[in-house]
């Protein structure tokens, strides 16, 4: 991870799905398939995308630790 750390002390990342600047605790990670070696630090929203998409299952991440589990 390459982010920055804010006045706060805060640190970003970079969402590998959309880009967006997001802070360290609300990056989830898919963890390391055959199409990525590495794994993914994703966003909740592209990890909600991707889900229902069905391109990744909820299984193959890791949630951040801000993320709260939600009843649907």
């Amino acid at each position: 991870m390459s982010g920055v750390i804010d006045e706060k002390g805060r640190q970003w990342e970079k969402c590998s799905g959309c880009g967006e600047w997001v802070l360290i605790e609300d990056l989830g990670y898919l963890r390391p398939n055959a199409k990525h070696r590495h794994g993914l630090d994703l966003c909740v929203s592209c990890v909600d995308l991707a889900i229902r998409c069905r391109s990744i299952q909820f299984r193959e991440v890791a949630p951040a630790q801000s993320w709260k589990p939600v009843r649907v």
